[in-house]
């Protein structure tokens, strides 16, 4: 714009020395006119480069206004921001401080100002869920829930009164921690829990959390629930599992790793889907291990593992399956599949074969694990009072 108005400067002047030059060698009649009009078109241009020039700084001072404008919307959604990160820092730190309150109440309001927090705030689920399971890897002893519920049936007049009272209070105090425990677990599970198989049609839940791991190393869960849940890794090294446990048709999308882990009752992993890795090396079931319909994609590990009851039914081996020294009372893999190539470097429990199944069967030529007539016996081991022995020291603890 400064160009063109520089430009009618120029030519106005231009214009105007030409005319009068022009006038200047007319005869004298015509001359006053010629000039008046030189005058009037030199004086014209110049009032138009006038007017382009103050239009340019008008817009000049247009997009100075709106620059600011926008300067100041962007200083404004900054303050914003950082106003709400600081308020979303403060809630997350005063719930951290909750969990470690010695009143059970308050580490429960802690727990759910925490899940309101991660709920609200996709970016901070993941460092929220790690602070849960942070809480449930710390040291717990279970209470001796029967003890206590038959002594509440007793009369007043029959209650032990001579008991310590710090006994009494360590008990109570046990038992709010178990119920927090499980408020926690319960809340990781409701978060985790995506939708069934016969649900596929159904929008994902709202307060689904995608993409979670979960570090519960070493951790004492007490009916554990995962069924229809839905995370990415898994890692339950040495944990303890008492009670109930269940985790019907989870999924895990990465590395699922339970070695070491100690199931003091039936678990079932009934149509569970392992789409990396699932490694259950070293771990001891004390009852039956469920794995009917388990979809392992990766490795299956279970080199070193004590179990009662293994149900492999209808599981599908898409990589290798260790069952190298897995001890156990009895195995049924009855209908197993297997995805055939050359590479497998599988060890199958003893007696158990390996062999390419008919076409008519299965089109895709899925390798079936078999069990022959001769070798269908009982394999009880002969050290079944050492691995109860394992189970209850871990148990005890």
């Amino acid at each position: 714009m400064w160009i063109v108005s520089s430009g009618l400067l120029v030519v106005g002047l231009v214009a105007f020395a030409v005319m009068w030059q022009i006038a200047e060698h007319l005869p004298d009649s015509d001359r006053g006119k010629a000039q008046i009009d030189a005058i009037k078109y030199g004086l014209g241009i110049v009032a138009a480069a006038g007017a382009a020039v103050a239009l340019l700084v008008s817009v000049r001072r247009q997009q100075l206004s709106e620059y600011s404008h926008r300067l100041e919307l962007r200083r404004q959604e900054h303050t914003e921001k950082d106003a709400a990160a600081r308020h979303v820092t403060d809630l997350y730190t005063k719930a951290v401080e909750q969990l470690g309150s010695a009143d059970a109440a308050v580490r429960l309001g802690g727990l759910y100002a925490l899940e309101r927090v991660a709920q609200e705030n996709p970016p901070q689920r993941q460092t929220i869920v790690d602070v849960i399971c942070a809480y449930l890897r710390m040291p717990y002893a279970e209470p001796d829930r029967s003890r206590t519920s038959a002594a509440s049936e007793l009369p007043l007049t029959e209650l032990p009164m001579a008991r310590p009272a710090p006994a009494a209070d360590d008990s109570r105090g046990a038992l709010q921690e178990l119920q927090v425990r499980l408020t926690a677990q319960r809340l990781l599970a409701t978060h985790l829990r995506w939708r069934a198989d016969d649900e596929r049609s159904q929008p994902q839940p709202e307060g689904f959390w995608s993409d979670i791991d979960l570090d519960l190393t070493g951790a004492r869960l007490i009916d554990w629930n995962l069924d229809f849940c839905r995370l990415r890794k898994g890692a339950f090294r040495n944990a303890t599992f008492t009670g109930r446990v269940s985790s019907l048709s989870v999924r895990f999308t990465h590395t699922a790793d339970f070695s070491g882990a100690l199931f003091a009752s039936s678990v079932e992993f009934a149509g569970a889907r392992f789409f990396h890795d699932a490694i259950f090396e070293g771990a001891s079931f004390a009852g039956t291990a469920g794995f009917s319909g388990a979809v392992f994609g990766g490795h299956a590990v279970f080199r070193g593992t004590l179990t009662g009851v293994a149900v492999f039914m209808v599981a599908t081996f898409t990589g290798n399956a260790i069952f190298q020294s897995a001890s156990t009372y009895r195995i049924a893999l009855d209908h197993a599949m297997v995805t055939p190539r050359d590479s497998r470097e599988d060890a199958w429990p003893q007696g158990w074969r390996l062999a390419r199944d008919e076409p008519t069967i299965y089109p895709n030529h899925w390798g079936l694990i078999y069990e022959p007539p001769t070798e269908q016996v009982n394999r009880t081991r002969s050290q079944p009072s050492e691995m109860n022995e394992r189970r209850r020291d871990r148990v005890e603890e």
